[in-house]
């Protein structure tokens, strides 16, 4: 029922959306597209060129008859384009010369070639009107009634061409047919919850199938499949998943996460490895358990190669940020940052702002010299009567050592804000005490 639907698939007309485009996917991923290609090859490009031609010729002439238009209703606008329609078309003409036949930069300046052509054609008419008589509105209306026509013209014929292109493909056998079958059964699961794909000559599962998050039974036997989408975790309250008699070698590490709802799986028939096919004849907990550990062992895998923040590390401009920062600070490489966000917040001094790290803050340095001198205009004893400068130097590097090790500590352990409260405690303190950072 509907109410059982996601939202994407409660309403009607985004349903058969999406069923018409899972539909089409699941043609171009089966085994008779190539034949349906192979088929249409020549017709499609025969009517490709003639569909061009008539859909440029009808774009130039609407152009113009748009231009003629906004004519009509200011008058004056005549005078604008005798003066500029002579320099606009010479332009236009050297830039066709140009360029290559059949590109869309060639089909472009046709368009723009074949507007002014006409506007220019138009305004010439007026104008030798007017050593006659003045030139009246109906003189104008009758130009803009001409052009429109002949855009007219020009669409009837792109119109006519696309239906007897659809008329030969479809004689011919453009998959329409086959698309009609996928898309039937697609729609049909929305109210059983069972989506029946048996049979029906897949090399690829499109992961757009998995956007149908209600199916509780899916039947992918007797095709050609080497391989199921990852994008299967996505199918929640998934019990049966039948997909015998493919090609299968391996499953997706992803399955496992399907081990609340899954109580049946069929792989028969499958090329599979020896060692899922050992996990699988065990049962399908094995199985499930060793996609687990074989999916965290990838993951674990791939942190380690990337650093503590792998998704950052993978930003495009990372690599040349550490290259830039470790030439202008070689220093930074004691600290084990091994990647920086691509677009760091604004943060102001002394206040952590989610997603900035401690190199993009403009925090001073926490870790003050063994023998820097005070800041200017601070006393070497403070009113206080806390002591010297220098000894209160030296405590603060004791704490600023101590906040550096509880750093380092959620840095390894992956804990921000274990990391920076170590940090800005010292910060503060040192604050307080009116030692100034170098």
């Amino acid at each position: 029922s509907a109410e059982q639907l996601p939202p994407a698939l409660a309403h009607a007309g985004a349903s058969a959306r999406l069923v018409r485009r899972t539909a089409e996917l699941m043609l171009r991923h089966s085994i008779v597209y190539a034949s349906i290609e192979e088929r249409c090859k020549s017709t499609q490009e025969y009517f490709a060129e003639v569909l061009r031609t008539a859909r440029m010729q009808y774009e130039g002439y609407r152009a113009a008859a748009e231009v003629l238009g906004k004519i009509l209703a200011r008058p004056p606008l005549l005078d604008v384009w005798e003066k500029s329609c002579p320099g606009l078309l010479r332009a236009k003409t050297r830039e066709l010369a140009l360029q290559t036949e059949g590109t869309a930069s060639y089909d472009g300046a046709f368009v723009e070639k074949l507007r002014i052509e006409q506007i220019y054609s138009a305004v010439v008419d007026l104008k030798s009107l007017e050593t006659e008589r003045p030139i009246r509105e109906g003189d104008i209306r009758a130009r803009f009634d001409a052009v429109s026509r002949l855009a007219a013209v020009e669409q009837a014929k792109v119109m006519a061409q696309e239906k007897l292109l659809a008329e030969e493909l479809a004689a011919i056998g453009d998959g329409s047919e086959t698309v009609a079958k996928y898309a039937g059964k697609l729609a049909e699961s929305l109210s059983t919850s069972q989506l029946r794909l048996s049979d029906c000559k897949l090399l690829q599962l499109p992961p757009l199938v998995c956007s149908f998050v209600h199916i509780e039974v899916l039947d992918l036997s007797a095709n050609a499949l080497e391989a199921l989408p990852p994008e299967i975790c996505q199918l929640t309250a998934l019990k049966k998943l039948y997909a015998v008699d493919n090609k299968l070698a391996t499953v997706p590490d992803e399955l496992w996460k399907l081990h609340r709802t899954l109580m049946y799986l069929a792989l028969g028939g499958n090329p599979l490895v020896a060692e899922v096919r050992q996990l699988y004849l065990e049962g399908l907990p094995v199985l499930l358990a060793h996609l687990k550990l074989r999916h965290r062992r990838r993951r674990r895998e791939a942190t380690s190669e990337q650093g503590f923040f792998p998704r950052l590390a993978s930003h495009h401009g990372a690599e040349a940020i550490r290259a830039t920062r470790s030439a202008s600070e070689p220093n930074r490489g004691a600290l084990p940052f091994t990647s920086y966000p691509p677009t760091p917040l604004p943060a102001k001094r002394g206040v952590f702002t989610r997603g900035v790290t401690l190199d993009d803050t403009d925090l001073p340095d926490y870790r003050p010299p063994r023998d820097s001198a005070p800041a200017p205009g601070v006393a070497p004893v403070l009113q206080t009567g806390c002591g010297t400068a220098a000894e209160m130097d030296a405590e603060a590097e004791a704490e600023a050592e101590a906040a550096q090790r509880r750093l380092e500590e959620g840095l390894r352990t992956r804990s921000w804000s274990y990391g920076l409260a170590g940090l800005l405690e010292t910060y503060g303190s040192t604050r307080s005490r009116g030692i100034s950072g170098p």
